[in-house]
């Protein structure tokens, strides 16, 4: 078993986020994994492919591998969409900093199962930018809760801003009332979730 503060067992709650870069290399089949560093088990065999708040894809998990830095292979750098494993582990450290060659990584392989179209459930950023121009009636905390997603582009990155760890809950609920509102209103369509 992988050890350290690193090592924690930590569990992917059916989303995957992903930078813009990643996510197109997804969604065109050139990146097929993701290395996260610590042990990481995904809760179930799907996950939802997220970028900038909006859900794009469902993946199904093929595989996960736990090994440690100095361990990745050419094979795991391939399936990230790079050409090499020196190059997968200075990729990493520059998202992670410092890390080791003992330190602990999941590799997680995955397939798109299912691309979203436009039918697939907004995600928060486009629910903020559709509640703060379509009129909606907004208290003042809604409104600030809003424009923090919009800024940081996400749940966690509005939370931070303007709670701090543990106001990701005051955000989910302000964005799911706002939700709510809109469909009311016919703004949004039918909730498909």
């Amino acid at each position: 078993m992988l050890g350290g503060a690193m090592g924690r067992r930590r569990v992917l709650r059916g989303k995957l986020s992903v930078r813009r870069r990643h996510a197109r290399e997804i969604l065109a089949g050139r990146k097929r994994a993701t290395v996260r560093v610590g042990y990481v088990e995904p809760e179930g065999d799907t996950v939802v492919l997220y970028c900038g708040g909006e859900p794009l894809a469902r993946l199904r998990i093929l595989e996960v591998r736990h090994k440690r830095l100095g361990e990745l292979s050419d094979e795991d750098a391939r399936l990230e969409g790079l050409s090499s494993a020196d190059e997968l582990r200075r990729e990493l450290r520059r998202i992670y900093g410092d890390l080791g060659p003992e330190t602990p990584v999941s590799v997680i392989v995955f397939e798109v199962a299912e691309r979203f179209g436009r039918e697939a459930r907004p995600g928060p950023v486009k629910i903020a930018k559709l509640a703060l121009s379509s009129g909606v009636e907004l208290s003042e905390e809604e409104r600030r809760v809003l424009q923090a997603v919009l800024t940081t582009g996400s749940v966690k990155g509005a939370a931070a801003a303007l709670y701090g760890a543990c106001g990701r809950r005051i955000v989910k609920r302000v964005l799911r009332d706002v939700e709510r509102r809109l469909r009311e209103r016919g703004l949004l369509g039918e909730d498909l979730s």
